[in-house]
C-alpha cells in the first residue's frame, strides 16, 4: 500500500532569525502531522512566495497553516486560496486549517472574520458538550465572527467563540490556536513582536505564560488523525 502524499499550504514567512533556529511555519506543520499520522509524504507550498496552488485532487489532503497576513487582506493570491478550498471541500479531501488557514477556511465557506483585538499568550479553550478543557498557545487579533452553515463548534473561550470548528459536510477540522508552536518559539516570537505589533504589557504577559508550559495536544492529535483518515 502507497503511502499518504499530503501538502502543507504555508501562507506565511519568518524573519530569518526565528526560521534558522525554529524552522518555517511548514516545517512545524510537518512536525506537528508526524505526531499525528503513520508514515506519509509531504510537499510544501507557499502561495505567499509566488507557489501555484496544487489542483486539489493532486494530494490526499491539506495542512492550511498560520501566517503573518490576514484573509481579509487585499493580496494577490487570496482568492485563488479561497476558490482552492472550496473544491477541495466539494470534492471531500481531508482538510486541516491552523490559525489563519481556520479563518480562510470559515470565510471561503461563508463565514465572516474580523479583528477583535490581540490575544496572544496560553488560552483555555472549553469543549462545549462535554466541558472539557484544552490550554494552547495562541497570537492572533482577527477571528471568525460568524460561521459558515455547515460548521460547528468544538472548543471555545470567551475571548474566541469560534475556537475550533468541525464540518459536516467534508472531512474538514480547524483551530484557531497554535499546536505547532512550542513554548519556546512562542516566547521568542513574542520578544521578536514587542512593539511591532504587540506592547510592551502584552508581551510580557505572552511571555509569562509560555515559561514552562507544556500544552496537552493529545486532544487535538486525535482530531487532525480523524480528519485525515476519514
Amino acid at each position: 500500500m502507497s503511502q499518504p502524499n499530503y501538502c502543507i499550504i504555508d501562507p506565511g514567512s519568518l524573519p530569518r532569525k526565528l526560521s534558522k533556529e525554529h524552522g518555517r511555519y511548514a516545517d512545524m506543520g510537518a512536525r506537528l502531522l508526524k505526531r499525528c499520522l503513520p508514515d506519509f509524504k509531504y510537499d510544501i507550498c507557499s502561495p505567499a512566495k509566488g507557489d501555484v496552488l496544487p489542483k486539489p485532487s493532486a494530494y490526499d489532503g491539506y495542512l492550511i497553516m498560520g501566517s503573518e497576513h490576514g484573509v481579509n487582506d487585499q493580496i494577490p493570491w487570496i482568492l485563488p486560496l479561497m476558490t482552492f478550498i472550496i473544491e477541495t471541500f466539494r470534492r471531500q479531501l481531508p482538510l486541516v486549517g491552523i490559525c489563519f488557514g481556520h479563518q480562510a477556511i470559515a470565510k471561503a465557506l461563508g463565514g465572516k472574520v474580523a479583528k477583535c483585538g490581540w490575544i496572544v499568550g496560553v488560552e483555555a479553550y472549553r469543549d462545549p458538550e462535554s466541558g472539557d478543557y484544552l490550554k494552547s498557545i495562541v497570537y492572533h487579533q482577527d477571528q471568525i465572527v460568524a460561521l459558515p452553515s455547515c460548521a460547528q463548534i468544538e472548543w471555545t473561550s470567551k475571548r474566541c467563540i469560534n475556537a475550533a470548528l468541525s464540518y459536516s459536510a467534508s472531512p474538514c477540522w480547524t483551530i484557531q490556536s497554535h499546536p505547532e508552536f512550542s513554548p519556546k518559539f512562542s516566547w521568542d516570537l513574542f520578544e521578536n513582536t514587542r512593539h511591532e505589533p504587540l506592547t510592551d504589557a502584552q508581551c510580557d504577559q505572552a511571555k509569562k505564560e509560555v515559561e514552562g508550559f507544556e500544552p496537552d495536544l493529545r486532544p487535538v492529535e486525535a482530531r487532525i488523525r480523524e480528519t485525515f483518515q476519514m
